[in-house]
C-alpha cells in the first residue's frame, strides 16, 4: 500500500499543470530579457523590469499571463462596448 503512493507521488506528469517558471521570474518574461541582452539600454531594461513587476503582480493575484490576459481583454471589450456585447451580425444592426 504505502509503495503505491509512492509511485504516485513520484509520476511524471505531477506538475504538468504548473505554470512556466524560470527559477523564480514567470517564462512569459523571458521575450522582454532577451530583448533587453539584444540591445542593452536603458528602456530595454525598463522594459523587462516592467514585464516582471506586471507578471509577479499578476502571478499574486491569482492568475497566469494567459488568464490575465483573456481577463483583461475581456474587460476592454465590455469597457467599449458599455457592458453589451451584441450577438448579432454586423448588417443585422443597421436595418430599421
Amino acid at each position: 500500500m504505502a509503495q503505491d503512493e509512492y509511485e504516485v507521488a513520484e509520476a511524471p506528469w505531477r506538475n504538468t499543470a504548473l505554470p512556466p517558471m524560470l527559477w523564480c521570474i514567470e517564462a512569459h518574461a523571458a521575450l522582454p530579457i532577451v530583448l533587453w541582452l539584444v540591445h542593452i539600454s536603458w528602456p530595454t531594461f525598463a522594459l523587462a523590469v516592467a514585464a516582471i513587476a506586471g507578471l509577479t503582480v499578476v502571478r499574486y493575484l491569482g492568475f497566469d499571463a494567459r488568464s490575465a490576459y483573456r481577463t483583461g481583454q475581456c474587460f476592454l471589450i465590455r469597457a467599449l462596448t458599455e457592458g453589451r456585447i451584441r450577438a448579432v451580425p454586423g448588417h443585422r444592426l443597421w436595418e430599421g
